[in-house]
């Protein structure tokens, strides 16, 4: 159970986040190449240099016989995309998380607040799980919306 201060501490973390450009910067930006920039190249290249996809000869002599080669390339894509993609969607929340926890204790650090944090009446388990939870809701709604861009 999460008690009001518990709540402040994921409050203030989540504020400091969206108030420090280059951690909310570092966020969006890899969200963005991870959701947006690398499935586009793969279409592009998929597309544009069929030739190029000798390296899925298996594929092609295990299909050879039953498609056409506009279908083999669809079928390359669509394996692609179904196996690759949802990798990089599932890198994102790892990379949010591990950028919002290292920059809350870091930003405690450098703000002097770490040793007041410490003297507070919360324990330490409970100060740890207000981080933990403060980079989850983070990366949860870095997720989400990259997920619906």
């Amino acid at each position: 159970m999460i008690n009001s201060m518990q709540r402040a501490i994921i409050e203030k973390d989540l504020r400091f986040v969206k108030e420090t450009k280059g951690n909310l910067s570092a966020i969006v930006i890899v969200s963005l190449i991870f959701s947006v920039v690398l499935p586009t190249i793969f279409i592009v290249v998929m597309h544009r240099n069929p030739e190029g996809m000798d390296d899925f000869d298996f594929l092609f002599a295990l299909f050879a016989d039953t498609l056409d080669q506009a279908e083999i390339n669809f079928a390359v894509l669509s394996m692609m995309l179904n196996n690759f993609v949802p990798v990089f969607f599932l890198m994102i929340p790892i990379i949010a998380t591990t950028t919002m926890a290292t920059s809350s204790f870091i930003g405690e650090k450098e703000k002097r607040t770490l040793e007041t944090l410490l003297y507070s009446p919360l324990s330490l388990s409970q100060i740890f799980s207000s981080k933990v939870l403060a980079s989850f809701f983070l990366s949860m709604a870095v997720t989400l919306t990259t997920i619906t861009v």
